[in-house]
């Protein structure tokens, strides 16, 4: 795997503040590193990692599901024209996928130590 993977862990993470800025009428998410870096994310992806997470979390069967940007049809009001949105790959497929990225992950940790 080409790709640099990072996994976040829990300790590493300082704080997060979830809202509405004052003056905006959709809500973003902010999340201070250990390092004391910030990332902040829109609400559209973090609607759509809550809509996976609940998705293959509460389902009595689905195990994975993955999202991509795309351009969305019919699409209600407000929405943006481009959201995350699910795809058919299979889930047995994405479940690989994700171990892969976390050995590439851990891979990467221990050359860097």
């Amino acid at each position: 795997m080409s790709e640099k993977v990072r996994v976040l862990h829990t300790d590493e993470i300082r704080k997060i503040w979830f809202g509405r800025p004052t003056g905006h009428r959709h809500f973003r998410l902010a999340m201070q590193l250990a390092d004391g870096e910030i990332l902040v994310f829109p609400e559209a992806p973090v609607a759509a990692l809550v809509r996976a997470y609940v998705d293959v979390k509460t389902h009595p069967t689905r195990r994975a599901v993955e999202l991509e940007a795309r351009e969305a049809q019919n699409r209600k009001k407000d929405f943006a024209a481009i959201q995350l949105l699910e795809t058919d790959r299979d889930e047995g497929e994405i479940q690989t996928f994700l171990s892969d990225l976390l050995a590439a992950a851990e891979a990467s940790h221990d050359e860097a130590v």
